[in-house]
């Protein structure tokens, strides 16, 4: 639990464009109910009705909302994605400031690379964990 409060520390910054990025999930998802409706009205209408004149409105329909999700979801994602790299740079940021303001007895004591490999393994877990939490959000606005 201490390691989410950490990470939503830095996520704070972006609570605008992750609520914009969360109703937008939420949009996709409202709208992954339009086209079974839409599809239950041509069989409705047009194949036991005979309004043949409403198939291709019907389908024109359809598709334009698959397209309109289409769009919204590329732009959540790229919305997250943003949040996400920006959120892993202010760590990097931040971890380097702290490295420069370490005694040189500490760089006497503990190899360089030792010390890369700490802060690029932390960062990639932390970078990691952000991506997990982006795609369960996106697998879910999806269905």
């Amino acid at each position: 639990m201490h390691s989410i409060r950490w990470v939503w520390g830095y996520m704070r910054n972006y609570q605008v464009k992750l609520f914009f990025g969360l109703s937008l999930v939420l949009v996709v998802s409202l709208l992954n109910m339009f086209n079974p409706y839409i599809a239950g009205k041509i069989i409705e209408k047009v194949i036991y009705g005979h309004q043949n004149d409403l198939l291709w409105p019907l389908l024109g329909l359809m598709i334009g909302v698959t397209i309109t999700k289409t769009v919204i979801r590329y732009r959540y994602q790229l919305k997250f994605e943003r949040i996400s790299q920006n959120v892993i740079f202010t760590i990097r940021e931040e971890l380097y400031t702290r490295l420069h303001q370490l005694d040189f007895s500490t760089y006497d004591r503990t190899k360089v690379g030792d010390v890369m490999a700490r802060m690029t393994g932390d960062l990639e877990a932390v970078s990691q964990r952000g991506n997990e939490m982006c795609q369960f959000i996106k697998v879910k606005g999806q269905n």
